[in-house]
């Protein structure tokens, strides 16, 4: 595994790659890096050509004072994308990765989107947790010794907004193959929520990981690098 840069118009982005034929773009979570998919790499085929990227804001990314909006986030991985060239490529997402994900699906088309326990049209952590949502975002940083928390929070800030939510109509915009995944015990994101993304995008498939939380990439990574592997025909 190798680590490498782009330079986006928003600022450098970090990512983990290695040689494969198939590129697939993995998303982590607010607050994550793409070092979460690590566990997940170990049974993926190795066909695929996995880009396993710190989000703007995160891990070794650069933490730029922008506008930490889902539309600008996303705009900076298509960046990314279109200076690659390939002709077909999927994207995987979990949890506020997958609300980027979902955002980049309708914009750029992937061949095929993977959601884990995505994030887009439930409550924002700022907006179900008012009072206390900057002392869990402190939490964060000390667990993962993060380097910028004002980043964090200020992504938490401006996605509040209704404006960056994913409405019905944007769901019914995305074509391409969409498969769902969800922890059964997920506490962070109801199942009801991939439910409801199940009844939204055309043709997707929802599968439930038994037992799993909100990332069921570490309590069954060779769960989902199979749902993936199946998915991609790997």
């Amino acid at each position: 595994m190798e680590r490498k840069y782009f330079d986006s118009t928003f600022g450098k982005i970090s990512y983990l790659t290695r040689d494969g034929e198939y590129p697939v773009y993995f998303l982590h979570g607010f607050g994550s890096t793409g070092n979460v998919w690590l566990k997940t790499d170990e049974y993926i085929n190795k066909k695929i050509m996995p880009f396993y990227i710190d989000l703007l804001g995160h891990g070794h990314s650069d933490k730029p004072d922008i506008q930490y909006t889902v539309k600008n986030m996303a705009d900076a991985i298509i960046e990314f994308i279109n200076s690659q060239k390939y002709d077909k490529f999927s994207i995987v997402g979990h949890s506020y990765g997958g609300w980027i994900a979902l955002k980049i699906a309708i914009l750029k088309n992937p061949e095929n989107l993977i959601l884990i326990d995505s994030a887009g049209i439930s409550p924002t952590l700022s907006e179900e947790y008012p009072d206390t949502y900057k002392d869990i975002i402190k939490n964060i940083v000390r667990t993962h010794n993060y380097k910028n928390e004002n980043a964090l929070i200020n992504i938490m800030e401006i996605n509040k907004n209704s404006t960056e939510k994913l409405t019905d109509n944007d769901l019914m915009e995305i074509n391409c193959n969409t498969v769902i995944i969800w922890g059964s015990e997920d506490k962070t994101l109801d199942i009801k929520y991939g439910k409801m993304m199940n009844e939204r995008i055309k043709n997707s498939k929802l599968y439930i990981i038994d037992g799993a939380g909100h990332t069921p990439q570490y309590i069954r990574p060779d769960k989902i690098a199979e749902i993936i592997n199946n998915t991609l025909k790997f």
